[in-house]
């Protein structure tokens, strides 16, 4: 019996390559630019309230505020901490 290769395999084998170089992994650096209300950009993206959960400390950031961000879903984000950088 022969082997009849998927016709889709290639397909989707394809939009995975080409998927992953746009997501990335997916956790990225943000900056808190309001508390109230609570607004953070990532990149070009302005992340808000609707966008967002939080660890459970994260009424404690204030305005200007580096935080690690990660996508968790279709458009919601997860502020996974407070961030510092090491290199002055």
């Amino acid at each position: 019996m022969a082997k009849v290769d998927n016709p889709y395999s290639e397909a989707i084998s394809m939009m995975r390559r080409q998927g992953g170089k746009s997501v990335g992994s997916g956790i990225g650096i943000g900056t808190v630019i309001s508390v109230s209300p609570f607004v953070i950009t990532k990149g070009e993206l302005q992340l808000t309230n609707a966008d967002l959960y939080a660890y459970a400390g994260y009424a404690e950031l204030v305005k200007g505020d580096t935080v690690a961000v990660a996508l968790i879903g279709d458009q919601k984000y997860i502020i996974l901490c407070k961030a510092v950088s090491l290199g002055g």
